[in-house]
């Protein structure tokens, strides 16, 4: 999202950003083996198809329970090189947007739980510290206890007051439309319309001759 919004600005009007995963970044790379790894994830995404270990690997989050099964969750994750596709688009798509929310100049609403556990709340407040350009930015984190995203089986009604929180942000920026006609607005309507009908005029003469 923050992305789209600096290429083509003209064409929002305002961002809004659930969790962002940015947080992760720094200690990622900081790890040891990730410094011997990250360099290797191309590598790693085009050989691991032929490699004899980490082919798939089961979920432990896709249980045969009713709620589960509705949602979706597949019975086993992507395989791993696709898994290794997605660290490396994930880790540099992060970094693009982080290193370009100072271009960031339309308003900016960050929503993000402090005691998220799937998504690092330091980096909603990286986030919004790198947003430099905008002067209409909010950060909400005053939601313990929900969720990290606008989920479908949202069985503590958390989608709700996300959503409410978001109109309530947006009714607060939209401009109401001018009543009436300004003084301007009006003479040239009037010109327009006596041309037109001038035009008109001169034509039905025209045919009557």
């Amino acid at each position: 999202a923050l992305l789209t919004a600096e290429r083509i600005p003209l064409a929002f009007s305002a961002v809004v950003v659930f969790c962002p995963a940015v947080g992760h970044f720094e200690r990622l790379k900081a790890k040891p083996s990730n410094k011997v790894l990250l360099p290797l994830l191309g590598c790693l995404s085009a050989c691991a198809p032929h490699l004899p270990v980490g082919a798939k690997h089961i979920n432990p989050a896709s249980a045969a329970t009713a709620e589960e099964f509705v949602i979706g969750l597949p019975r086993f994750n992507q395989p791993s090189h696709m898994r290794a596709r997605y660290s490396a688009e994930g880790l540099r798509a992060g970094e693009r947007a982080v290193a370009q929310a100072a271009r960031l100049t339309m308003p900016l609403w960050v929503a993000h739980a402090p005691d998220d556990e799937f998504t690092d709340y330091s980096g909603s407040v990286a986030l919004m510290a790198a947003a430099t350009a905008t002067k209409d930015k909010l950060l909400v984190d005053d939601l313990a206890g929900a969720d990290h995203m606008i989920v479908e089986a949202d069985t503590q009604r958390h989608n709700l007051k996300y959503i409410g929180l978001i109109i309530g942000w947006l009714d607060a920026r939209v401009q109401s439309p001018p009543v009436g006609f300004p003084p301007l607005t009006f003479a040239l309507s009037f010109v327009i319309f006596f041309c037109v009908f001038c035009f008109l005029l001169s034509a039905d003469t025209v045919l009557q001759k």
